[in-house]
């Protein structure tokens, strides 16, 4: 779960963050998306972000939030199912 500061029609619709689900054993990314602040629904309210990928079963598994400085950003957990 993630949340911003001001999303919506009041600020920019800059990239706020990029996650990527990363296997550390091959250095391949299994997974990446780019969040917008549009993406989030209210400010400094969690919103989950789902990212489907698959993975060898001898992954070594790294789930990465890349921070591109537009906004504040808060990292609540990470799931994996």
């Amino acid at each position: 779960d993630l949340a911003v500061d001001v999303p919506g029609p009041e600020a920019s619709n800059d990239l706020v963050v990029t996650l990527d689900v990363f296997d550390s054993h091959s250095g391949a990314s299994l997974a990446v998306q780019e969040l917008m602040r549009y993406d989030f629904d209210a400010p400094y309210a969690y919103k989950t972000f789902s990212l489907p990928f698959s993975s060898a079963s001898d992954s070594v598994l790294e789930f990465r939030v890349f921070w591109h400085a537009t906004s504040y950003v808060n990292v609540d957990k990470v799931r994996v199912e």
